[in-house]
């Protein structure tokens, strides 16, 4: 699952103790995960009531919390479909409990079928979707919405619920086959076999072209980058900036969970057009923006920085202090090379030291820099953006130029 489960976060599962939902459910189990069971009852199928004792049950047996709707009690707008009313009344109920239990997530039991069908769905009304079939990870109402089972057939699941011998209603399964999926679904996507399944799930990949292949790459590295291209991520849809997003921060040390409202926010950082800017996720964990880059910090008085030194003078910064006023040629900062920027290093950054052109980054790792001190070192560039100096890291470095240069970092070396 690409999705990270995050110990002590509350989580939700839409049930109705068919065997897709339980499956997933003693699937989340399994992964010490204890979610939030909720049913929604309609009193359509002919089990309803037994399955309701039997989801109850469930729970009581296994530690877990159950929330109960009553959708005979909702009544239906005037002029909306059974299956419009339902799908209302059900994701209403997911939304309050969201809001509740303050969830990380909704994990809902869709499967491959799930996908097909409504992929065929969507060609069968000849509309432009941004994507087709069905996101593992996407944002509803306000909710991030997980469908772990995306990957694996209705076949895959009765194969698991036999192997572990997990307990479900063939009843209410049978019923939401016959009587809930579409004709789609029962003409065409139940009669598929693994061949024909491979081929559909194929079309559905090409179908989503070269872009949506690009997202499953970039996404799957997500949770280990080191930074996100905000370029790159902007070109996503929402689900997909979503599911990367969310990739990305479980990487942190604080383990923050991402709401819908927040990755709106992120959002709208980085189209906001400041070069700077930061966003505090959870405990000491940041979203920092530098230029077009986004990176996780954990000190808040460590974020980027630029200034610009209009000709040879001083400078007195949070950061560093500066007094160039006699001249800084011993550092090779010439007249012409204001004014000049004193910014904090970008990943594309490279410096010329003899004849060889290496990426400052690579030097902080050479010169082994302790972390702490690499999203606050400096860099000069020149007014025609070509990095012109960077202050040498040593341990046992001794100060020999005439110039003045003295970085601030008391704070840091306290920590």
């Amino acid at each position: 699952m690409e999705y990270k489960i995050i110990k002590g976060r509350n989580y939700l599962l839409a049930c109705s103790f068919s065997a897709e939902s339980m499956a997933l459910l003693d699937w989340l189990l399994r992964r010490n995960c204890h979610p939030i069971v909720l049913f929604v009852d309609y009193k359509e199928a002919p089990s309803s009531a037994e399955d309701l004792v039997g989801v109850k049950q469930y729970c009581a047996e296994n530690g877990l919390v159950i929330e109960v709707c009553d959708a005979t009690k909702i009544p239906a707008k005037e002029g909306e479909t059974y299956q419009e009313w339902a799908r209302q009344v059900r994701y209403d109920f997911f939304h309050e409990m969201y809001e509740k239990y303050a969830a990380a997530a909704l994990f809902v039991p869709h499967t491959q079928d799930d996908m097909i069908e409504a992929y065929l769905l969507q060609k069968k009304s000849k509309g432009k979707d941004e994507h087709y079939g069905l996101n593992e990870i996407n944002t509803y109402q306000g909710m991030i919405v997980v469908r772990p089972l995306l990957p694996y057939s209705f076949d895959d699941v009765m194969d698991y619920v036999k192997e572990h011998a997990v307990r479900f209603s063939e009843a209410m399964t049978i019923f939401e086959r016959e009587h809930t999926h579409s004709a789609i679904r029962r003409e065409t996507v139940d009669k598929m076999n693994a061949s024909e399944r491979e081929r559909m799930v194929d079309e559905i990949t090409a179908a989503n072209s070269e872009r949506y292949t690009y997202f499953l790459n970039m996404d799957k590295t997500a949770g280990e980058a080191q930074e996100l291209n905000i370029r790159e991520i902007i070109a996503l849809d929402e689900d997909e900036f979503a599911q990367t997003l969310i990739n990305f921060v479980s990487r942190s040390p604080d383990e923050p969970t991402l709401s819908a409202k927040k990755i709106e926010q992120i959002r709208a950082m980085c189209l906001n057009g400041k070069l700077f800017d930061s966003m505090h996720l959870k405990g000491q964990t940041y979203l920092i923006k530098e230029y077009d880059i986004l990176t996780i910090g954990t000190n808040p008085e460590a974020l980027p920085y630029s200034y610009t030194l209009e000709k040879p003078g001083k400078l007195e910064t949070k950061e560093f202090t500066l007094d160039f006023s006699m001249g800084a040629e011993d550092r090779g900062i010439k007249e012409d090379s204001y004014p000049l920027t004193i910014r904090t290093v970008l990943p594309a950054d490279q410096y010329v030291i003899g004849d060889y052109l290496y990426f400052v980054r690579a030097l902080f790792h050479d010169w082994k820099m302790p972390p702490e001190f690499i999203s606050r070192w400096p860099v000069f560039v020149d007014r025609n953006g070509k990095i012109v100096y960077v202050p040498t890291f040593r341990h046992d470095f001794v100060e020999y130029h005439t110039s003045v240069l003295k970085l601030h970092l008391d704070p840091l070396i306290k920590k």
